[in-house]
């Protein structure tokens, strides 16, 4: 079978590739960098380097293809330039998937978030993220919600489209929002946290649930795969303790409010991130429950206990940024 992968080189796409490489796939993975290219000749995919706003190099490298993951997305809670989340999130995904519907792609399987994934206005047939109903929404959340109602737009076009929802993806090596936090914590230089509830998923089985949905998912419907649910401050507060360093102390949700407007005032006159931003804030003193158990009775999806991936996986932050100091 001929792939076609974006955000090929993240963490979550490096193990998908992997994945399909090994079962003897011809992945054609999308990157934006030479070294994302790099890496994934390294493990046997045909690299393409290209922007997702370039339609036309998208749909020239989709050619042939039978299946496409999009995994490509700008996971944050903070940008320079806001309209970066609807760029990343929204107009990419869409070229995607109008890239997918020229080439008579045989089915798109879109890699979004639980975060995302609320009772409310729900198309895609599940309904099983709970969070305060007072919460107000991040950019992230804002453009990643449009970008599902895009996709369902696609799907009702005849464009088969399966929706694959994560909790928080827990991998190695990871650059992001999520790897920051945990080498703070493996560093010793986080503080403090709240204690908001979070849904969590080890990246293998984020990858593998998006391998069985591709197929044995249906067409237009939503799986959400997390697998345990454990406070921020507790999660993080584990990692601190596998590293040897001082767990977080609590922060209650006014003082990092607070934290946030002030860290905001300093850094905006210079377009700098703050030290929390108020996204930031308003995500990790609310967080999110989510239900991933019908991964597990449709896809067959064995989530893997936080117990069994967390020690090697904090291991090999401590490691590397032992590297990084020396």
């Amino acid at each position: 079978m001929r792939v076609f992968v974006t955000g090929a080189a993240s963490p979550l796409g490096r193990i998908l590739v992997q994945s399909l490489v090994r079962r003897g796939d011809v992945v054609i993975g999308q990157v934006r960098r030479a070294s994302g290219a790099a890496a994934l000749r390294t493990i046997g995919a045909e690299p393409v380097t290209a922007d997702l706003m370039r339609f036309q190099v998208i749909c020239d490298a989709m050619a042939g293809c039978d299946l496409v993951f999009h995994l490509a997305q700008f996971f944050d809670f903070w940008a320079r330039d806001e309209s970066l989340y609807y760029r990343v999130n929204v107009d990419a995904a869409r070229n995607v998937m109008a890239a997918a519907l020229a080439n008579h792609v045989r089915r798109v399987v879109l890699c979004s978030s639980s975060i995302t994934a609320s009772d409310a206005d729900d198309a895609w047939g599940e309904a099983s993220v709970w969070y305060d109903d007072g919460r107000v929404r991040t950019s992230f959340e804002r453009s990643q919600i449009a970008a599902e109602r895009m996709a369902r737009a696609f799907h009702e076009r005849g464009l088969d489209v399966v929706l694959v929802n994560p909790g928080l993806v827990v991998a190695p090596n990871d650059t992001g929002w999520i790897g920051r936090m945990i080498a703070q914590c493996v560093g010793g230089r986080m503080r403090f946290l709240p204690d908001a509830p979070m849904g969590w998923t080890y990246a293998g089985d984020a990858a593998a649930a998006l391998l069985q949905a591709a197929e044995r998912g249906a067409g237009g419907q939503r799986y959400i795969v997390t697998g345990e649910t454990l406070p921020l401050r507790t999660y993080l507060g584990t990692v601190a303790r596998m590293a040897h360093q001082t767990p977080p102390l609590f922060m209650p949700r006014p003082l990092a409010l607070a934290r946030a407007f002030a860290s905001t005032a300093i850094a905006s006159p210079l377009q700098r991130r703050p030290a929390l931003s108020l996204d930031e804030a308003r995500f990790v003193t609310t967080g999110f429950r989510a239900d991933g158990s019908r991964a597990v009775m449709d896809l067959g999806i064995d989530y893997t206990p936080i117990a069994r991936y967390l020690p090697p996986l904090v291991d090999g932050y401590r490691r590397a940024l032992q590297r990084f100091a020396a």
